[in-house]
């Protein structure tokens, strides 16, 4: 191949490409795998904060959200294993919301 400016700038482009593809293929597995670290802290940390911050709710409004947000448990299943009637279960839910929105953290989740 005879050397020429246009020769020169694709043997560079080239080297270029290859050495772009080596550090995407050689570090992009280490990136995911701390990426994927930070992503379960900031999920437990956030965890925990909603666990928090359940404690400052009532016994029974505590019951009612763990139910409705960890058990996934509608809010008619709810009343029914309470003897609660669905109506009491809903504003209890909006209540507990408001006094959790209170913290700083959290209330853009229950908002």
């Amino acid at each position: 191949m005879k050397s020429t400016p246009i020769n020169f700038i694709v043997r560079i482009k080239k080297q270029k490409e290859d050495a772009l593809e080596y550090i995407i293929d050689a570090y992009m597995p280490l990136v995911k795998t701390i990426a994927m670290k930070i992503y379960e802290l900031i999920q437990k940390e956030a965890k925990n904060e909603i666990l928090f911050a359940l404690t400052q709710l009532e016994e029974l409004d505590r019951n009612i959200f763990m139910m409705k947000y960890y058990l996934e448990i509608s809010n008619s299943e709810i009343a029914d294993s309470l003897g609660l009637t669905k109506a009491a279960v809903d504003n209890r839910i909006y209540r507990g919301k408001k006094v959790l929105a209170t913290n700083p953290k959290l209330k853009e989740r229950f908002v």
